[in-house]
């Protein structure tokens, strides 16, 4: 059998070739596709913009605030101070009484 896009003659063993060529493309095409899909779930979080959780709005800091204090991280009264900066009452109640 002639080849057109080798130039030569090609036996059975050609074809088979090309058909593992094939699928050894497409499975790197599925993997890539499925590692960006799950990506986002590999650490056990979720995507923030694409499941509407804290994107743009400063709750991500309020939750990292959160995590933090749960962790024993930082003591109460860090907690409610820059839980209230993040707010905003702090900034309006000094506004306020200048």
């Amino acid at each position: 059998m002639y080849c057109p896009w080798c130039g030569m003659q090609a036996g059975s063993w050609t074809w088979a070739f090309w058909i593992l060529v094939l699928l050894l493309v497409a499975l790197v095409v599925l993997a890539v596709v499925l590692v960006m899909v799950l990506r986002p779930w590999a650490k056990g979080g979720t995507s923030d913009a694409a499941h509407g959780g804290y994107h743009d709005s400063g709750e991500g800091a309020l939750r990292i605030l959160d995590e933090r204090f749960a962790r024993g991280e930082i003591d109460e009264e860090e907690y409610a101070r820059r839980r209230s900066l993040l707010l905003g009452s702090a900034g309006k109640a000094s506004s306020e009484s200048a």
